[in-house]
């Protein structure tokens, strides 16, 4: 039980990590409010505005990470899981530093995830323009 549990945290943090990077990479804008809401906006090919919006709330029993309203991940209905601490802090317009941590409620053992997400997206306009100005 507890070897399995320890692969459900792992699989846990790879899905929101998975999650996160994805929304982050294709930003146009990224607003963090507080420590534990983030919202990415958009533009798609058409020209459609999109914003999707995370937000980590804490609870006794471990906390919930929704994306537009929605749980992400399944660490809210496994009461051998919990997602303890989820927090976003911007480090520049491109960049998101993410910090996860889900504890193991079978070993008691916790995984702590700190990592830096990029936008792909926001960092190349921020280059192209750099660019147009040397290139003038």
């Amino acid at each position: 039980m507890g070897l399995s549990c320890q692969w459900e945290c792992i699989s846990e943090v790879r899905t929101i990590i998975s999650d996160l990077e994805d929304g982050i990479a294709c930003a146009d804008k990224i607003s963090i409010s507080g420590d534990n809401s983030m919202v990415i906006s958009r533009c798609t090919a058409d020209g459609t505005d999109l914003r999707d919006q995370y937000f980590f709330t804490k609870r006794l029993d471990g906390g919930i990470l929704y994306y537009n309203g929605q749980p992400i991940s399944a660490l809210d209905k496994q009461h051998h899981i919990r997602l303890q601490e989820l927090s976003f802090k911007a480090l520049s317009p491109y960049s998101v530093k993410v910090h996860i941590m889900v504890v193991n409620g079978v070993t008691g053992r916790n995984i702590t995830v700190d990592t830096v997400m990029f936008s792909h997206c926001q960092w190349r306009k921020m280059n192209e323009k750099q660019l147009d100005g040397v290139s003038e």
